[in-house]
């Protein structure tokens, strides 16, 4: 089984402005960044980072549904990370799987609306 038959939920490319904040165990000040996404789904969003943000982290997640103003709140957990390089570039980028964790669902709705109508 490959992992698109593996998928719970069915993913939209797409790029979202998304703001994110790693959810530290302490008191330390807590990592914050913008980042843009490459797909999205009812279960998670994948997203592009300079930083490479450990697999099990925790990170508040905020975007809007792109064409609305509808504002998605969520909290959601690294659970993959890879490498994304482009030729010989050195800068490097990551990609970033976050599984949501804790989304109202009234913003799943919003979600679901908006990759099923994208499709």
């Amino acid at each position: 089984m490959d992992a698109q038959e593996k998928r719970r939920f069915p993913r939209l490319a797409a790029s979202v402005e998304v703001e994110c904040q790693v959810i530290e165990d302490n008191n330390s000040c807590p990592l914050s960044f913008s980042s843009v996404s490459k797909n999205i789904s009812l279960g998670g969003i994948c997203i592009f980072t300079y930083s490479e943000i450990a697999c099990g982290r925790k990170v508040e997640l905020r975007f809007l549904i792109p064409g609305t103003n509808e504002l998605i709140n969520a909290i959601g957990q690294v659970v993959w990370v890879e490498l994304f390089q482009i030729g010989e570039q050195t800068s490097k980028r990551y990609e970033l799987g976050i599984e949501f964790l804790d989304i109202s669902p009234q913003d799943q709705d919003k979600i679901s609306m908006f990759v099923f109508t994208h499709l």
